[in-house]
């Protein structure tokens, strides 16, 4: 999650460290700001891969695989319902834009 790595990038700011040998990292659980992903790229030559995933999915994943009857973490039409907002635009890319449920989370909690 991006609030997890400001404090890193506050600190290599100030103190002039590298994060070397460092050259890509997983960011995830949140929307990575674009100024973050530059300040990796930039200042420190690390590409930013942005993850997405749910906590939910490392316990119900294997009760959804290869599912016979449909269980409570499902839609009528079958689908695991995740509780995302998302537009799709003409070209078929899926953007996540909301939770249709939001969670305050702190620190990874």
């Amino acid at each position: 999650m991006p609030t997890v790595w400001l404090p890193l990038l506050d600190y290599l700011r100030t103190s002039g460290r590298s994060v070397a040998p460092l050259n890509r990292t997983v960011i995830g659980g949140s929307a990575c700001p674009l100024s973050m992903i530059e300040e990796f790229r930039d200042r420190h030559g690390v590409a930013v891969l942005h993850g997405w995933g749910m906590t939910e999915m490392s316990r119900i994943c294997s009760g959804y695989y290869r599912l016979e009857e449909g269980s409570d973490a499902h839609g009528p039409d079958g689908w695991f319902d995740t509780g995302d907002v998302a537009t799709i635009d003409t070209n078929g890319y899926i953007k996540i834009t909301d939770r249709a449920k939001d969670v305050i989370k702190s620190g990874g909690e």
